[in-house]
């Protein structure tokens, strides 16, 4: 699974210009169509391409795979799943879901909930009904949301991010999400790094916590054990045990 997102969807924390993350090599991740290679080198996958502002590439292709891969379009709302919701039965009954409905249909049917013309009040009420179905989700997955009517996303793994997802900001400003650390690598050269545990990042918010959406968060550079330098996220009032990293790496 491959997602890239325009800067002006994808609000990403502030990145310290001295960290020498790029080369004069690097590329935009969206001008030079690092989509379409991730088709072209990934069999049975396939490309959405929703520019300016986005491109997906992925693959729903079971074969030599232990993680179940979901892709579903609806409504110009384009969702890929990657992973297993264990509590499902309860989040039908919790929220009056449809029971028939399978994993990816059930996200797709509570995002959609949120649209509509509202006042301000009814909004940040049915974005708080959406969280609240996120942060309720037991299992292990990772989720990418694109809703090409609003232009905004939404992107999150379980509390526990079971599952790695990546994610960096390539040279232009843009925003990567895969599960593939070469691609990574590839977009963003070294601003990379495994998404942040307990996070999500959307257009509305920004990079925020589950816990609490208040909180800010920053990044800063750090050195690891064999001395290669990565960024770290710092989330406010959270002690050194309980921060959350996201590294880049050579």
């Amino acid at each position: 699974m491959l997602a890239v997102f325009a800067k002006e969807v994808a609000p990403f924390p502030e990145l310290d210009n001295s960290l020498n993350l790029y080369t004069e090599e690097s590329v935009s991740a969206m001008e030079q169509g690092l989509a379409k290679h991730y088709t072209s080198v990934i069999p049975n996958s396939f490309l959405i391409d929703l520019q300016p502002y986005c491109m997906l590439a992925t693959t729903v292709d079971q074969k030599n795979s232990i993680i179940p891969r979901f892709f579903q379009a609806k409504d110009d709302i384009f969702c890929i799943l990657r992973g297993t919701v264990e509590n499902k039965d309860d989040l039908d009954a919790l929220f009056e879901f449809n029971k028939d409905n399978d994993q990816i249909t059930m996200f797709m049917e509570a995002y959609k909930s949120q649209r509509g013309s509202e006042t301000h009040v009814e909004k940040e009420q049915r974005e708080h009904h959406w969280l609240r179905l996120i942060r309720a989700v037991k299992g292990k997955f990772s989720i990418v949301l694109f809703d090409n009517l609003n232009k905004t996303l939404f992107a999150a793994t379980d509390r526990d991010a079971h599952l790695l997802l990546y994610w960096g900001i390539d040279v232009k400003g843009d925003l990567v999400l895969t599960m593939d650390a070469k691609m990574a690598k590839l977009g963003c050269h070294k601003a990379y790094g495994s998404f942040p545990k307990g996070c999500y990042i959307s257009t509305a918010d920004g990079l925020k916590t589950f816990d609490n959406k208040n909180k800010e968060i920053n990044m800063k550079e750090a050195v690891d054990s064999e001395g290669k330098s990565y960024m770290k996220v710092i989330v406010s009032g959270a002690s050194s045990q309980g921060s959350t990293d996201s590294t880049a790496r050579d």
